[in-house]
């Protein structure tokens, strides 16, 4: 349906990769218990969906104990940032590096002014705490003014970067 958010999951298995793409939000309809959604349908996308996000209580014995992910990598994306809207007012951060924000970065594609950072090692555990304080109402602000939308994406190990910069 237009507008509906989309899922995607990627499972790699013995080197092959299976895309899997639905609509998460979909309403899982049972006529009898236990509410099994035939294999292949909407519905067992968005059983599958649910599941995985409730793992501790799916396969609890499977799992061990949880832990925070720490990603290895992020990449950034830097926007320009939108006219606000005057009830929502941007929340300004200080841009943590030494490089301007009008040149960090590669340019990215198909958004003009944006770039691209893949962050690892030290600039990512600077990056990691403002990060994870922030959100959609954050923008970066260097020493210029320059003011840049952060958007985030945590990279898995072996995920190639989008940023085009070879990490």
């Amino acid at each position: 349906m237009p507008g509906a958010r989309l899922g995607q999951l990627e499972i790699v298995i013995n080197d092959n990769r299976y895309q899997l793409t639905g609509n998460p939000d979909a309403t899982l309809i049972c006529s009898s218990a236990p509410c099994d959604a035939t294999p292949g349908t909407p519905e067992a996308f968005t059983a599958f969906w649910r599941d995985i996000g409730l793992l501790d209580s799916w396969m609890p014995d499977e799992l061990g104990p949880s832990a925070p992910y720490v990603p290895d990598r992020i990449a950034l994306l830097l926007t320009v940032p939108e006219a606000p809207d005057p009830s929502m007012q941007p929340v300004p951060v200080d841009w943590p590096f030494a490089t301007p924000l009008a040149q960090a970065g590669h340019p990215y594609a198909g958004q003009t002014g944006a770039s691209c950072m893949t962050l690892s090692g030290s600039d990512l555990e600077v990056m990691l705490p403002i990060l994870q304080s922030a959100n959609q109402l954050t923008v970066f602000v260097d020493h210029d003014g320059t003011t840049r939308a952060p958007i985030a994406r945590v990279l898995v190990p072996g995920e190639p970067s989008p940023c085009n910069d070879g990490q």
